[in-house]
Protein backbone atom coordinates (compact mmCIF):
# COMPACT_ATOMS: atom_id res chain seq x y z
CA UNK A 1 0.00 0.00 0.00
CA UNK A 2 1.32 3.85 -1.08
CA UNK A 3 1.12 6.63 1.38
CA UNK A 4 -1.37 8.68 1.15
CA UNK A 5 -0.48 12.77 0.09
CA UNK A 6 -4.34 13.81 0.82
CA UNK A 7 -7.10 11.67 3.10
CA UNK A 8 -10.26 12.68 3.43
CA UNK A 9 -10.78 13.27 7.59
CA UNK A 10 -14.52 11.99 7.19
CA UNK A 11 -12.76 8.27 6.43
CA UNK A 12 -10.04 8.87 9.66
CA UNK A 13 -13.18 9.76 11.75
CA UNK A 14 -15.36 6.81 10.12
CA UNK A 15 -12.40 4.43 10.55
CA UNK A 16 -11.81 5.27 14.27
CA UNK A 17 -15.28 5.57 15.33
CA UNK A 18 -14.71 9.02 16.26
CA UNK A 19 -16.89 12.50 15.66
CA UNK A 20 -15.20 15.03 13.01
CA UNK A 21 -14.43 17.50 14.91
CA UNK A 22 -12.64 15.29 17.41
CA UNK A 23 -10.68 14.12 14.82
CA UNK A 24 -9.84 17.53 13.23
CA UNK A 25 -8.63 18.95 16.32
CA UNK A 26 -6.45 15.77 17.30
CA UNK A 27 -4.54 15.97 14.14
CA UNK A 28 -4.22 19.44 14.89
CA UNK A 29 -2.36 19.01 17.74
CA UNK A 30 -0.23 16.70 16.28
CA UNK A 31 0.73 18.80 13.23
CA UNK A 32 1.74 21.66 15.99
CA UNK A 33 3.60 19.23 17.92
CA UNK A 34 5.22 18.70 15.16
CA UNK A 35 4.74 14.44 15.33
CA UNK A 36 3.21 14.73 12.10
CA UNK A 37 4.21 16.70 8.90
CA UNK A 38 0.93 17.33 6.49
CA UNK A 39 -1.65 20.64 6.79
CA UNK A 40 -5.55 20.57 6.74
CA UNK A 41 -7.76 21.57 4.42
CA UNK A 42 -10.80 22.49 7.28
CA UNK A 43 -13.58 23.83 4.64
CA UNK A 44 -13.12 20.29 2.42
CA UNK A 45 -12.34 18.21 5.05
CA UNK A 46 -8.52 16.54 3.77
CA UNK A 47 -5.61 16.33 5.71
CA UNK A 48 -2.72 16.67 2.94
CA UNK A 49 0.59 15.30 4.04
CA UNK A 50 3.38 17.71 3.51
CA UNK A 51 6.23 15.90 1.16
CA UNK A 52 10.30 17.02 1.69
CA UNK A 53 12.15 18.51 -1.23
CA UNK A 54 14.49 16.07 -1.61
CA UNK A 55 15.95 18.26 -4.71
CA UNK A 56 16.04 21.40 -2.27
CA UNK A 57 17.66 19.09 0.77
CA UNK A 58 20.10 17.72 -1.84
CA UNK A 59 21.54 21.18 -3.27
CA UNK A 60 21.34 22.41 0.45
CA UNK A 61 23.62 19.75 1.36
CA UNK A 62 25.79 20.36 -1.66
CA UNK A 63 26.55 24.09 -1.17
CA UNK A 64 27.56 22.83 2.42
CA UNK A 65 30.16 20.56 1.35
CA UNK A 66 31.09 23.42 -1.13
CA UNK A 67 31.60 25.53 1.67
CA UNK A 68 33.83 23.11 3.80
CA UNK A 69 35.77 22.34 0.66
CA UNK A 70 36.40 26.20 0.34
CA UNK A 71 37.00 26.79 4.03
CA UNK A 72 39.90 23.59 4.09
CA UNK A 73 41.52 24.96 0.96
CA UNK A 74 42.08 28.00 2.27
CA UNK A 75 43.22 26.69 5.55
CA UNK A 76 45.24 24.52 3.95
CA UNK A 77 46.89 27.25 1.95
CA UNK A 78 47.30 29.60 4.78
CA UNK A 79 49.56 26.87 6.06
CA UNK A 80 51.93 26.10 3.42
CA UNK A 81 52.68 30.16 3.44
CA UNK A 82 53.47 30.33 6.94
CA UNK A 83 55.89 27.69 6.45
Amino acid sequence: MAPYKVIDMREIATAFGRPLDLIEGELAELITSGQIKAKIDSSKKLLHSRQKNTQYETYKQAVQVGEAFITNTEDTLLKIALL
